[in-house]
């Protein structure tokens, strides 16, 4: 499901990049109503802000039990916008496609795969300290 998921995101950020480097900045001859943008650029925004929010609230709830809240929150803040930052590499990559289908300017390209592998090795960390945490509890 996971895999579906980062490949529509891909595909449409693909696209609606695509659209807007094509034939320099004319498009494919179709008028895209602007909600279209809008509901690419919510849909690539929701996942990252969810984590965020969601860590922030747990290091906050997890401070407050264990008696310090203010470190509590700072580690929620550092594990949630860690979180936020490695779940865009999906829209990262949909946009360098987008570019280099599109003719758009090549240093954009280049420049998205290099931070889409820089988020996408960030992902996995993260994914890797948490299934070692995880298991830990487990001996």
């Amino acid at each position: 499901m996971r895999l579906f998921l980062h490949l529509f995101v891909m595909t449409v950020v693909a696209l609606v990049v695509t659209n807007f480097y094509y034939d320099s900045g004319h498009g494919f001859g179709m008028a895209v109503p602007p909600y279209v943008y809008y509901a690419v650029a919510a849909m690539v925004a929701v996942v990252p802000v969810f984590w965020a929010i969601t860590h922030l609230c747990g290091g906050l709830l997890l401070g407050i039990a264990g008696g310090g809240v203010l470190d509590g929150l700072r580690l929620g803040l550092m594990l949630g916008m860690g979180m936020a930052l490695s779940k865009l590499w999906p829209s990262v990559f949909g946009a360098a496609i987008g570019v280099f289908a599109g003719g758009g300017p090549q240093l954009y390209g280049y420049g998205a795969i290099v931070v889409g592998v820089l988020l996408f090795a960030l992902d996995r960390i993260l994914v890797f300290f948490w299934h070692t945490t995880a298991a830990s509890h487990d001996v």
